[in-house]
């Protein structure tokens, strides 16, 4: 398989957590990651640019040519499950105007490919994130983590595609 750099977006408007995953054969290497914090007393609109230009910046900066981006699962909140759609669709027009493919994964996909179990805990997945990426202290915040977890996922998943392909 040859050298990739990809990235992972857990989609939020508060804080939206990335990261930028080098995949060389066998080696995963985290480039960078981190969240895009908007201004809590920004309207929801200057939030979302805030996104679409920090999220371009990136881009500019790692030039990933594949995205690995969370589907939402539903709460009990509409607000806030529209809130992160409308993200989800500025994140997602963000990549495909700067021509980079988009693949979707729900959490339960995302913990099957990190840990082989859809339905493992937190300590799991930051286990396993942990021996894939020979990453020594993950990164405190949650969104971060869940970036990097799909960021990995994109990979596994993309592994088996290409794989499969020559089959």
């Amino acid at each position: 398989m040859k050298n990739i750099t990809l990235l992972g977006i857990d989609p939020g408007y508060d804080r939206l957590g990335w990261c930028v995953l080098h995949i060389s054969g066998q080696k995963n290497q985290i480039i960078a990651s981190g969240c895009i914090e908007t201004n809590k007393s920004d309207t929801i609109f200057a939030r979302y640019l805030a996104i679409d230009t920090e999220l371009s910046t990136m881009i500019k900066t790692y030039h990933p040519t594949e995205c690995g981006i969370e589907t939402l699962f539903f709460t009990k909140n509409a607000k806030t499950v529209m809130k992160v759609s409308e993200v989800r669709g500025v994140v997602i027009s963000c990549l495909l105007r700067r021509g980079i493919e988009v693949f979707d994964y729900t959490p339960m996909q995302i913990k099957s490919a990190i840990t082989g179990n859809g339905r493992a805990g937190k300590p799991e997945v930051e286990q396993m994130i942990t021996l894939l990426t020979r990453c020594e202290k993950l990164p405190k915040l949650d969104d971060e983590v869940d970036a990097i977890a799909t960021a990995l996922c994109h990979g596994v998943s993309r592994a088996v595609r290409v794989r499969t392909r020559s089959l």
